[in-house]
């Protein structure tokens, strides 16, 4: 409930704060936003394309929607150039994708190269460790993020090495209706 409160009072914090602001410079912002994320989504999928290779699994059906499944992992010799594209070179897994909505549906990762942060000074993440995000389809047409799980052989600083198991479970969500500016404004008189 507590959580439940904080994000309802953040949630009209950002509706007054959209209602102040015109209808041309909420569309500005919207634009600006989205633009910024499909530069960094389409950097991130120029960067996979890089560094795996795909592979096609037989199609799976996923709560009665057909998915595309694909292997990836790094192509042979590849290290990467970029923090990013070293980090990626280190990760094998799966993907499951919805083509029919060209979206994300599940994702499932493993460490097939430990990783090292700072030269392991600062902490490493170890070979084997896994993750996995599945989302789950609202059937109007979105898949929305429904579980992470998150299993890794950690070390921070020079601390004992320990495991650690993150589950993290997406529930609850809800649409709102929101009344725009223009709805609230009382109509003009000729």
């Amino acid at each position: 409930p507590e959580d439940e409160s904080k994000e309802e009072r953040k949630f009209q914090k950002y509706l007054k704060e959209q209602l102040r602001q015109s209808p041309e410079e909420r569309d500005r912002k919207t634009k600006e936003k989205l633009d910024r994320r499909v530069k960094r989504f389409q950097e991130r999928l120029t960067e996979a394309l890089e560094v795996f290779d795909f592979e096609a699994l037989s199609d799976e059906v996923v709560q009665d929607v057909p998915l595309r499944v694909f292997r990836f992992s790094p192509k042979p010799g590849y290290e990467g150039h970029s923090r990013s594209t070293k980090i990626l070179a280190r990760m094998e897994g799966t993907v499951w994708i919805d083509p029919e909505r060209n979206q994300l549906a599940k994702l499932r990762i493993r460490f097939e190269k430990g990783l090292k942060f700072l030269r392991g000074v600062f902490g490493r993440v170890s070979e084997g460790s896994e993750a996995e995000a599945e989302g789950f389809f609202d059937g109007e047409g979105v898949w929305l993020l429904d579980d992470i799980a998150v299993s890794l052989n950690a070390r921070l600083y020079f601390v004992k090495t320990y495991p650690q198991r993150i589950d993290i479970d997406y529930h609850d969500y809800q649409r709102y209706r929101v009344d725009t500016e223009e709805k609230l404004k009382p109509p003009s008189m000729k």
